[in-house]
């Protein structure tokens, strides 16, 4: 990072506070996704018969799959790194309803399914993201190699 603030990514100047969005928007959204799959039970511990719908009771597959956005997004700001780590804890808010709450059979192998397969789009969508980040630094420093080279030969 330099002194005023900026850093290169990809070629261009990035504001540092960029990156502080970012991270406030994958907070946000991992607290969303957390609130929507413990929904149910935010009810039932609050006592807020109003909305106490079905929806929030079944099978919490599509719950998980809310979590998908997050891994996906983690990985193309943050890396494939970053992807790894928020699926490992996306792993820790699924166990503890996998393990305690669900009233459904097999729920840890549906958690551990939907993590292995959340957890490879979030590691290839990060390392796409790292290759064209790489790939845009490349063209821009051979654009710059290319112009010095020709600003040269004009010289002469």
């Amino acid at each position: 990072m330099r002194k005023d603030g900026y850093y290169r990514e990809a070629g261009r100047k990035v504001p540092r506070n960029l990156d502080n969005c970012r991270l406030l928007i994958l907070g946000l959204m991992m607290l969303f996704c957390t609130l929507f799959y413990y929904f149910g039970e935010l009810v039932d511990f609050l006592g807020w018969e109003a909305l106490r719908w079905d929806f929030f009771y079944s099978v919490h597959d599509f719950h998980r799959l809310l979590f998908l956005a997050p891994i996906v997004y983690a990985g193309y700001f943050f890396g494939a790194r970053a992807a790894i780590i928020i699926t490992v804890i996306s792993v820790n808010i699924f166990l503890p309803r996998a393990l305690f709450i669900s009233p459904f059979p097999d729920p840890l192998p549906r958690t551990v399914l939907f993590i292995i397969i959340a957890g490879v789009i979030g590691y290839l969508t990060g390392r796409e993201s790292e290759r064209r980040r790489y790939l845009e630094a490349l063209v821009e420093s051979l654009n710059k190699t290319i112009k010095d080279l020709l600003e040269k030969v004009n010289d002469k």
